[in-house]
């Protein structure tokens, strides 16, 4: 990672392949590849802009999403045909000016980036998004998240938690295609602040969670039910053919008849062979009782801190508003805003060390900015 990441949105129109992409190459592109998709989005996006510049300022980021939302639905859906995509977007974007949608809140994340991440948020177990909102939102301790679960039959404990947030974050990362997150996250696995910003409704991800645990349960006694059906052999009641009985006391008298006749002849009966007191039976000595077997020692508990993110340094700047945000733009076009002890900051950049951030920092500072380093996991 260079010490000054380069935007990839900028990089792919101005360097990459794609910048010499037709617009129908994009949208044809755009169904299949991250790629082509974050590329329509940089061409566009300033059009977009443009057609909702009559829309009340605090609305505007907001419907821009949505609009970029709608769209991605359509390319995905493959049922429209977007050419030209000018007048494609203006009608989009005509549909959903006047929507009475309310705000979520403030739109930071760029609409590929949070149209993929809503994507892989979806597709997370209701147990994995409660951890993350927990965490991330709500900032529970351990013990009211081991406390929550334990009370629904889910026996966790404190220490557990840590090791199923990790694993939660790993996996919905996971879901975002890898050159969105090598476009817009400089190849970090940066969800942490990213998370808030989905803006998830906890009241629909408990219900989402209780309806699964209901079905959890179901499933659990009805493979109970099954097995004891498998255990429990069945009764039968069918009534015997008639001809049977006569048949079972004929062949009743004939075995009868043939223990009578065996009894009739002399059998020849040898006395058992006694072992010999002075000498073992068998040579055989008495099984030595086992040893205890050793107790295993319990594994270490895991850091919270994946090994690679040790060391790493953000490089954050306070809201600088968007004068400030403009200039900052002159070390570091990809600079995207993140929630840094619950206000919002920009990030200007993430290192391997704090040394690679120091001369990055004296730049920020040279343009009149507070340059703030950051452990890797912020508090």
């Amino acid at each position: 990672m260079s010490n000054l990441p380069v935007s990839g949105e900028e990089q792919i129109l101005a360097e990459g392949p794609l910048a010499d992409c037709s617009d129908e190459q994009l949208v044809a592109g755009a169904s299949a590849s991250p790629l082509h998709l974050c590329a329509l989005h940089r061409r566009f996006d300033g059009l977009v802009r443009r057609l909702l510049a009559g829309v009340e300022p605090g609305r505007r980021r907001d419907l821009s999403q949505r609009v970029w939302f709608a769209a991605f639905e359509e390319l995905e859906a493959g049922a429209v045909r977007p050419v030209p995509v000018v007048g494609w977007l203006e009608r989009v974007a005509g549909r959903l000016v006047d929507s009475t949608t309310p705000v979520q809140g403030e739109v930071y994340l760029p609409a590929p980036l949070a149209w993929y991440l809503l994507r892989a948020w979806r597709e997370l177990p209701p147990p994995m998004r409660l951890v993350l909102l927990f965490v991330e939102v709500e900032r529970r301790s351990p013990e009211e998240i081991a406390r929550f679960f334990s009370e629904r039959q889910l026996p966790t404990h404190p220490a557990q938690v840590a090791v199923r947030y990790e694993q939660a974050q790993q996996k919905l990362m996971a879901g975002v295609p890898l050159e969105v997150r090598g476009v817009y996250l400089s190849e970090a696995l940066d969800c942490l602040s990213l998370v808030p910003y989905l803006y998830a409704a906890v009241d629909e991800e408990l219900a989402a969670f209780e309806a699964w645990r209901r079905e959890q349960l179901e499933r659990e006694q009805e493979q109970q039910k099954q097995a004891a059906a498998v255990l429990t052999p069945a009764k039968h009641t069918a009534r015997l053919p008639g001809w049977l009985g006569p048949a079972v006391v004929a062949a009743g008298l004939l075995v009868a008849g043939v223990f009578a006749l065996r009894a009739t002849r002399p059998v020849a009966i040898n006395p058992p062979v006694l072992p010999n007191a002075a000498t073992p039976a068998s040579g055989l000595q008495p099984p030595a009782k086992p040893s205890a077997a050793p107790v295993p020692a319990r594994p270490a508990i895991a850091s919270a801190l994946p090994a690679p993110w040790r060391g790493r340094t953000y490089l954050l700047v306070a809201d600088p508003g968007p004068a400030g945000l403009a200039r900052l733009r002159r070390i570091d076009r990809g600079i995207f805003y993140r929630q840094h002890r619950g206000k919002p900051h920009v990030q200007v950049g993430l290192y391997s060390t704090r040394q690679k951030a120091e001369p990055v920092a004296t730049k920020v500072a040279q343009l009149g900015f507070t340059p703030i380093l950051a452990p890797a996991i912020l508090p």
